[in-house]
């Protein structure tokens, strides 16, 4: 019999997750979209975070969004907010601020 994934008198090893940050990434060109992580790479979630010591707004879509017009699925991340995605995306997962060199926070698992 199993309970919780371990055989009764056995062992299990569990499975570790694998995350990949990107301990602070900026924004190369402000005013376009640039990719976080590409379309595939996200397995499970993305975590994207704007600093509380920003100055505007970062944005993220899911889409894969290119160019320089927010679109209409897009999530606003105030500063010092987060956004989660609930399943992984089918597209890239995009980020756009105003301002050149705006810093932010992401992770994938």
């Amino acid at each position: 019999a199993s309970v919780g994934g371990v055989s009764a008198g056995g062992s299990s090893t569990p499975t570790q997750r694998t995350h990949v940050a990107v301990a602070t990434a900026t924004i190369t060109t402000g005013g376009t979209w640039q990719t976080a992580f590409a379309a595939g790479t996200i397995v499970s979630i993305a975590r994207v975070y704007n600093p509380a010591s920003a100055t505007e707004s970062l944005w993220v879509d899911e889409s894969g969004i290119t160019g320089t017009s927010l679109g209409n699925g897009s999530f606003e991340i105030k500063p010092g907010g987060l956004f989660e995605t609930m399943a992984p995306p089918t597209g890239a997962l995009s980020v756009w601020a105003a301002t050149t060199g705006h810093a932010f926070t992401a992770m994938r698992a």
